[in-house]
Protein backbone atom coordinates (compact mmCIF):
# COMPACT_ATOMS: atom_id res chain seq x y z
CA UNK A 1 0.00 0.00 0.00
CA UNK A 2 1.10 3.50 -0.70
CA UNK A 3 1.92 5.91 2.09
CA UNK A 4 -0.27 8.41 0.30
CA UNK A 5 -0.27 12.15 0.80
CA UNK A 6 -2.75 14.20 2.74
CA UNK A 7 -5.84 15.21 0.81
CA UNK A 8 -6.37 18.94 1.38
CA UNK A 9 -10.13 18.52 1.85
CA UNK A 10 -10.21 15.64 4.33
CA UNK A 11 -6.61 15.31 5.60
CA UNK A 12 -6.95 11.52 5.08
CA UNK A 13 -4.28 9.46 3.34
CA UNK A 14 -5.03 8.62 -0.29
CA UNK A 15 -4.25 5.01 -1.21
CA UNK A 16 -4.49 2.94 -4.36
CA UNK A 17 -7.11 0.26 -5.01
CA UNK A 18 -5.52 -2.90 -6.45
CA UNK A 19 -7.97 -4.87 -8.59
CA UNK A 20 -5.78 -7.75 -9.82
CA UNK A 21 -2.26 -9.08 -10.36
CA UNK A 22 -1.24 -11.28 -13.28
CA UNK A 23 2.17 -12.96 -13.42
CA UNK A 24 3.67 -13.57 -16.88
CA UNK A 25 6.80 -15.23 -18.27
CA UNK A 26 7.65 -12.97 -21.24
CA UNK A 27 9.95 -9.93 -21.17
CA UNK A 28 6.90 -7.68 -20.81
CA UNK A 29 3.21 -8.24 -20.29
CA UNK A 30 1.57 -9.70 -23.44
CA UNK A 31 -1.84 -8.65 -22.09
CA UNK A 32 -0.64 -5.04 -21.81
CA UNK A 33 0.71 -5.10 -25.38
CA UNK A 34 -2.50 -6.61 -26.76
CA UNK A 35 -4.59 -4.02 -24.97
CA UNK A 36 -2.54 -1.23 -26.57
CA UNK A 37 -3.22 -2.79 -29.99
CA UNK A 38 -6.96 -3.10 -29.29
CA UNK A 39 -7.76 0.54 -30.02
CA UNK A 40 -6.25 4.00 -30.32
CA UNK A 41 -3.73 4.95 -27.66
CA UNK A 42 -1.95 8.22 -26.93
CA UNK A 43 1.62 8.23 -25.62
CA UNK A 44 3.28 10.46 -23.05
CA UNK A 45 6.98 10.69 -23.90
CA UNK A 46 9.58 11.40 -21.19
CA UNK A 47 9.47 15.02 -19.98
CA UNK A 48 6.30 15.52 -22.00
CA UNK A 49 2.61 14.62 -21.98
CA UNK A 50 0.00 12.88 -24.08
CA UNK A 51 -2.73 14.71 -25.96
CA UNK A 52 -6.07 14.99 -24.16
CA UNK A 53 -8.78 12.45 -24.96
CA UNK A 54 -12.09 11.30 -23.56
CA UNK A 55 -11.89 7.69 -24.75
CA UNK A 56 -8.41 6.78 -26.05
CA UNK A 57 -6.07 4.67 -23.96
CA UNK A 58 -3.45 6.88 -22.28
CA UNK A 59 0.00 5.29 -22.28
CA UNK A 60 3.38 6.07 -20.72
CA UNK A 61 6.33 3.88 -21.71
CA UNK A 62 9.07 2.42 -19.49
CA UNK A 63 9.98 4.38 -16.35
CA UNK A 64 12.96 4.08 -14.08
CA UNK A 65 13.00 6.79 -11.42
CA UNK A 66 10.22 8.72 -13.18
CA UNK A 67 6.60 9.18 -12.24
CA UNK A 68 3.42 9.81 -14.17
CA UNK A 69 0.58 12.16 -13.41
CA UNK A 70 -2.72 11.02 -14.88
CA UNK A 71 -5.26 13.83 -15.01
CA UNK A 72 -9.05 13.82 -15.36
CA UNK A 73 -11.01 17.02 -15.96
CA UNK A 74 -14.64 17.60 -14.98
CA UNK A 75 -15.51 17.70 -18.70
CA UNK A 76 -14.28 14.09 -19.09
CA UNK A 77 -10.83 14.53 -20.64
CA UNK A 78 -7.77 12.45 -19.66
CA UNK A 79 -4.05 13.05 -20.09
CA UNK A 80 -0.75 11.55 -18.82
CA UNK A 81 2.35 13.55 -17.88
CA UNK A 82 5.64 11.57 -17.84
CA UNK A 83 7.82 13.38 -15.30
CA UNK A 84 11.60 12.93 -15.44
CA UNK A 85 13.19 13.61 -12.02
CA UNK A 86 16.53 15.00 -13.17
CA UNK A 87 15.03 18.32 -14.26
CA UNK A 88 17.05 21.11 -12.58
CA UNK A 89 14.98 23.70 -10.74
CA UNK A 90 12.33 24.12 -8.09
CA UNK A 91 9.96 21.70 -9.84
CA UNK A 92 10.43 18.29 -11.45
CA UNK A 93 8.13 19.35 -14.29
CA UNK A 94 9.30 20.59 -17.66
CA UNK A 95 8.18 24.12 -18.56
CA UNK A 96 5.52 22.78 -20.94
CA UNK A 97 4.24 20.27 -18.38
CA UNK A 98 3.98 22.94 -15.71
CA UNK A 99 2.13 25.39 -17.97
CA UNK A 100 -0.30 22.71 -19.17
CA UNK A 101 -1.00 21.50 -15.62
CA UNK A 102 -1.69 25.08 -14.50
CA UNK A 103 -4.28 25.41 -17.26
CA UNK A 104 -5.84 22.09 -16.23
CA UNK A 105 -6.18 23.39 -12.68
CA UNK A 106 -8.74 25.89 -13.97
CA UNK A 107 -10.88 23.01 -15.29
CA UNK A 108 -11.77 21.22 -12.02
CA UNK A 109 -9.09 18.55 -12.46
CA UNK A 110 -8.12 15.59 -10.31
CA UNK A 111 -5.03 13.41 -10.62
CA UNK A 112 -3.66 9.96 -9.95
CA UNK A 113 0.11 9.78 -9.52
CA UNK A 114 1.93 6.55 -10.39
CA UNK A 115 5.45 6.57 -9.00
CA UNK A 116 8.35 4.17 -8.97
CA UNK A 117 10.66 3.24 -6.12
CA UNK A 118 13.27 5.73 -7.37
CA UNK A 119 10.80 8.55 -7.97
CA UNK A 120 11.34 11.86 -6.24
CA UNK A 121 7.60 12.55 -6.04
CA UNK A 122 6.63 13.38 -2.45
CA UNK A 123 4.21 15.48 -0.43
CA UNK A 124 5.79 18.72 -1.74
CA UNK A 125 5.00 17.69 -5.31
CA UNK A 126 1.45 16.84 -4.29
CA UNK A 127 1.11 20.30 -2.75
CA UNK A 128 2.49 21.81 -5.97
CA UNK A 129 -0.33 20.11 -7.90
CA UNK A 130 -2.89 21.28 -5.37
CA UNK A 131 -1.61 24.88 -5.66
CA UNK A 132 -2.28 24.56 -9.39
CA UNK A 133 -5.87 23.61 -8.56
CA UNK A 134 -5.43 19.88 -9.17
CA UNK A 135 -6.73 17.51 -6.49
CA UNK A 136 -4.54 14.42 -5.95
CA UNK A 137 -7.05 11.60 -5.77
CA UNK A 138 -4.73 8.59 -5.50
CA UNK A 139 -1.07 7.57 -5.46
CA UNK A 140 0.01 4.21 -6.87
CA UNK A 141 3.40 3.11 -5.57
CA UNK A 142 5.39 0.83 -7.88
CA UNK A 143 7.91 -1.04 -5.76
CA UNK A 144 10.27 -1.97 -8.57
CA UNK A 145 11.67 -0.71 -11.85
CA UNK A 146 11.45 -0.51 -14.81
CA UNK A 147 7.69 -0.19 -15.24
CA UNK A 148 5.19 1.22 -17.70
CA UNK A 149 1.56 2.18 -17.40
CA UNK A 150 -1.66 2.76 -19.25
CA UNK A 151 -5.04 4.14 -18.34
CA UNK A 152 -8.20 2.96 -20.05
CA UNK A 153 -11.05 5.45 -19.58
CA UNK A 154 -13.61 2.89 -20.82
CA UNK A 155 -12.86 0.46 -17.95
CA UNK A 156 -11.49 3.12 -15.55
CA UNK A 157 -8.41 0.97 -14.90
CA UNK A 158 -4.75 1.84 -14.49
CA UNK A 159 -2.46 -0.95 -15.66
CA UNK A 160 1.13 -1.09 -14.38
CA UNK A 161 3.51 -3.57 -16.04
CA UNK A 162 6.51 -4.23 -13.78
CA UNK A 163 9.28 -5.86 -15.83
CA UNK A 164 11.57 -6.96 -12.98
CA UNK A 165 8.75 -8.75 -11.13
CA UNK A 166 7.06 -9.96 -14.34
CA UNK A 167 3.68 -8.85 -13.06
CA UNK A 168 0.84 -6.80 -14.46
CA UNK A 169 -1.11 -4.97 -11.75
CA UNK A 170 -4.47 -3.37 -12.39
CA UNK A 171 -5.82 -0.59 -10.21
CA UNK A 172 -9.08 1.26 -10.03
CA UNK A 173 -8.74 4.67 -11.69
CA UNK A 174 -10.91 7.64 -10.86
Amino acid sequence: MSEGIPNQESNKKIEETLLSETVYEADQSPEFDEHLKSRKHLRAWQRSFSPESADSIQFSDWHMPCHSILTHTADGMYQIFHVQPNNPGATLLSFDQEQTLKKLGDRDTEAVVVKGSGSWFDAGDGKELEKMGIKVRQIVDVESKPWRMLYDPITNEIWVDIREQKVLKKYKGF
